[in-house]
């Protein structure tokens, strides 16, 4: 009996480490990703929609990733909030690493488009969470 727990509770922390090793591997990857297409000058053929969206669509998916992320290691709500937080933190310093790049230039309204971005994933987040555990909640009775 002891045995069994002492394995299995061991595996389990085994299988959480894991999970917490990819989904940080994951949002380390996003962010350097971000830091590499910002470090790029921009002089070709203006995009086909606006920057704003293309900044909030990037950071709606910084702001998932970070948040499977604090997810693996601290519960909850906190886990949504600080997220959000670190989401736009990282934009704020990738506007100002946009001015040391040539052709690039620091503007406060894709700070905004960043903020957008990660607030409605974070609202999506708990949209998701919460039909999924009134799901979960109607199956279970």
């Amino acid at each position: 009996g002891l045995l069994v727990q002492v394995v299995g509770s061991a595996e389990g922390t085994r299988l959480k480490v894991v999970k917490a090793v990819g989904a940080w591997s994951l949002a380390l990857s996003y962010m350097g990703l971000l830091y590499w297409l910002s470090s790029k000058t921009w002089g070709g053929e203006p995009l086909p929609v606006s920057d704003k969206l293309v900044h909030a669509v990037a950071y709606f998916g910084l702001c998932v990733v970070m948040r499977l992320a604090v997810g693996s290691v601290i519960p909850g709500a906190a886990a949504t909030v600080i997220a959000v937080g670190v989401t736009l933190l990282y934009g704020a310093t990738d506007e100002w690493h946009q001015s040391c790049t040539p052709g690039r230039h620091p503007d406060v309204l894709d700070w905004v488009a960043d903020a957008v971005g990660a607030c409605v994933a974070a609202g999506c987040w708990i949209l998701v969470g919460r039909i999924m555990r009134g799901s979960s909640n109607a199956t279970s009775h």
